[in-house]
């Protein structure tokens, strides 16, 4: 069983007007820009990385679950992560995207595995890592598992 880890506190995100589709709300596509976008401020925040930089991984699941429209007219979305499991190489998350007025409007769950990027091959997350990654003070340990 997973154990949800530390929540991120809340990333604001822009929603432009080339993040539309034809029906004028965000494309599902832009969803997993979003999603990105809060994991590396999480995963900057987490392991103490300076601004404009990013941890080094690639997403290697992503599962969306839609709940409302998101439109132009939200002005933006606003997400949090929540980390639910590390894996040798891996950490799995959950992010939820909000309207800026609370609506749900996307749950997702995403396993992102961390590269080392001289030779862009999955690589064991290193001790630090797994201690800056892991459970909040007073809470067990993250659940563990391969992959």
């Amino acid at each position: 069983m997973s154990r949800t880890l530390r929540v991120l506190s809340d990333k604001q995100i822009e929603i432009r007007w080339r993040d539309l589709d034809p029906w004028g709300h965000v494309n599902q596509a832009v969803y997993l820009t979003f999603v990105e976008e809060v994991l590396d401020d999480w995963f900057r925040d987490r392991l103490g990385l300076q601004p404009g930089t990013t941890w080094d991984y690639v997403i290697a699941r992503t599962t969306i679950e839609y709940r409302c429209e998101l439109t132009q007219a939200d002005l933006h979305a606003v997400g949090s992560a929540s980390f639910v499991q590390l894996g040798t190489t891996s950490v799995t998350a959950r992010v939820a995207l909000r309207a800026a007025d609370g609506r749900l409007a996307a749950e997702i769950e995403t396993v992102v595995v961390a590269i080392d990027p001289v030779n862009r091959h999955p690589r064991a997350l290193t001790d630090g890592e797994r201690a800056a990654l892991g459970a909040a003070p007073g809470h067990p340990d993250v659940t563990s598992s391969t992959g």
